[in-house]
C-alpha cells in the first residue's frame, strides 16, 4: 500500500468527504446536506474542514471553527499510519490560530501525545479527561427534598455566593435553561453546589458539579446533588453526557454508582 498522504481543505466539490468516516449512509447524507445548507447560509465555509487522504481515500477530517472556544476535534480511521497522523496534526497546527485547543478522543483519534507534541501542540497540564453517558430512563432517580433550586435569573443568597468563592468558582455564571442547586450541611448552611442545563444534543442534559465544601466531603453530598439533577431532568431530558478528570476518582465513583457509562478518554492540548 502507498503510505503517501495529502492534507487539504475541503471544497464544495469534495464536501461529501467531510462526513465520509460516518458509518451510517443515511447519517452521512443528512449531515452533508446540513453542512451544505450552513455554507449556503454563510455560517460555514468549506475551507474550515481539513481532510487527510491516502490512496485508500479519506483517512481523517477536522473542523477548524472560527469560534475560539470550540476545539479542533479530529477524527481518523483507526488504522491510519503514524506518518499520516503526524502530518495531519502538523497541518492542523499550522492552520489554527494561537490559543486554539486540540482534543484527542480515543474513539476518534489515537491518544498519542508524543505525535501531538512533535507537531507543536502543548499539553494543557490537566492530564487525561474521561467522558460518561447516562440513560436517565434506565433506572429510577430520586429528587432530594432538602436541596434548594435556583433557576436561571434567580438571585443567589449571600451564603451561596460565599460558597462559590470558597470553591474557587466565583466566576461561574448561570445560562438560559440552567438551574443551580445547593445541598445543606446538618446546620442548614450551603455545603455543596451543582448546576444543570441543556447539553449539546436534543434530549441531553449537562451537569456541572461546582463542588462540595472541603469539611463536608466524603459524606455523599456530591452523589445527592448529581442524583437530584438526574431526577429533575426527566421527562424533558432522557440522556446525560459529561466528563471529569481521569484522576477525579470520587466524581467517577458518583457517576458509575448512578449508572453512567464510560464512553471515551480525552487528551487536551493548546496551540501556543
Amino acid at each position: 500500500m502507498n503510505h503517501e498522504f495529502t492534507v487539504r481543505p475541503a471544497t464544495l466539490a469534495t464536501l461529501p468527504d467531510v462526513h465520509a468516516l460516518l458509518p451510517d449512509p443515511q447519517d452521512r447524507e443528512r449531515r452533508t446536506a446540513d453542512t451544505r445548507q450552513r455554507i449556503e447560509d454563510g455560517r460555514l465555509s468549506p475551507e474550515q474542514f481539513l481532510i487527510l487522504r491516502t490512496d485508500r481515500g479519506v483517512e481523517g477530517v477536522a473542523l477548524i471553527s472560527h469560534a475560539p472556544y470550540v476545539p479542533a476535534f479530529p477524527q481518523v480511521r483507526p488504522d491510519t499510519t503514524d506518518t499520516a497522523l503526524s502530518g495531519f496534526l502538523t497541518e492542523l497546527y499550522a492552520r489554527t490560530p494561537p490559543g486554539k485547543t486540540l482534543v484527542l478522543q480515543d474513539d476518534r483519534f489515537p491518544l498519542r501525545a508524543e505525535l501531538a507534541q512533535a507537531a507543536g501542540w502543548q499539553p494543557d497540564g490537566a492530564g487525561a479527561h474521561v467522558m460518561y453517558q447516562t440513560d436517565l430512563t434506565a433506572r429510577p432517580y430520586s429528587q432530594d427534598p432538602h436541596i434548594t433550586e435556583y433557576p436561571h435569573g434567580t438571585e443567589w443568597p449571600q451564603a451561596v455566593r460565599d460558597l462559590m468563592t470558597r470553591l474557587g468558582r466565583a466566576d461561574w455564571e448561570s445560562s438560559e435553561g440552567w438551574t443551580l442547586v445547593s445541598v445543606p450541611d446538618d446546620a442548614g448552611h450551603p455545603a455543596g453546589l451543582a448546576a444543570s442545563g441543556p447539553g449539546g444534543r436534543p434530549g441531553e442534559i449537562s451537569v456541572n458539579m461546582l463542588g462540595v465544601r472541603p469539611d463536608q466531603r466524603g459524606r455523599g453530598l456530591g452523589r445527592r446533588l448529581e442524583e437530584h439533577l438526574f431526577a429533575r431532568a426527566l421527562p424533558a431530558f432522557t440522556r446525560h453526557a459529561g466528563g471529569t478528570d481521569a484522576s477525579n476518582h470520587p466524581m467517577r465513583r458518583i457517576l458509575e454508582g448512578l449508572g453512567s457509562q464510560l464512553v471515551a478518554t480525552q487528551l487536551y492540548f493548546t496551540r501556543p
